[in-house]
């Protein structure tokens, strides 16, 4: 006698019942649909709830900003909680170039009302405070050995060993 693994008997189960009492299954399911509908709402609102911290140290810097809502609207570099070392040196010449490409869309073929572009526009501080910290991390790398370059190289992330420090 052949044994049956039981996820087998439970498909064979469902499968057996769904196709004897199709319309006890349709029912369970449009009240399924029903119900859930009915808490989308509550199920939604925990969903996007700022929670997102809550596991952080309180000593985080990150764990501090999420107590409150950004008063900055979230443009980090102008912010005293902002840090950054040799091993964001990527993801800053990526944001800077990202800063660059969205200016550079905007004030080009987009059409919009004025104030949004404004709004939408990458300031030009903001720019410069981004070339600031990039000339800043490449000068203190510049300052470094070869040998404590290749150091820093290695322990950093590999898309900072492809940006070719």
């Amino acid at each position: 006698m052949q044994v049956r693994p039981p996820e087998d008997i439970v498909i064979r189960a469902l499968t057996g019942y769904s196709t004897r009492h199709p319309w006890k299954v349709i029912a369970l399911w449009a009240v399924l649909g029903v119900v859930l509908s009915a808490l989308a709402p509550t199920l939604i609102g925990r969903v996007t709830q700022n929670q997102t911290g809550d596991f952080l140290p309180k000593s985080y810097d990150s764990a501090a900003a999420l107590e409150k809502s950004c008063p900055i609207r979230f443009r980090c570099v102008g912010c005293d909680h902002f840090r950054t070392d040799v091993s964001y040196l990527p993801d800053l010449q990526a944001y800077l170039a990202d800063l660059l490409r969205s200016r550079e869309r905007l004030m080009s073929a987009f059409a919009a009302d004025d104030w949004a572009r404004s709004e939408a526009m990458p300031s030009q501080e903001e720019i410069r405070r981004v070339r600031r910290l990039i000339e800043r991390v490449e000068a203190d790398l510049d300052d470094l050995t070869v040998e404590e370059q290749a150091q820093i190289g290695e322990a950093a992330s590999p898309s900072y060993a492809a940006a070719g420090a």
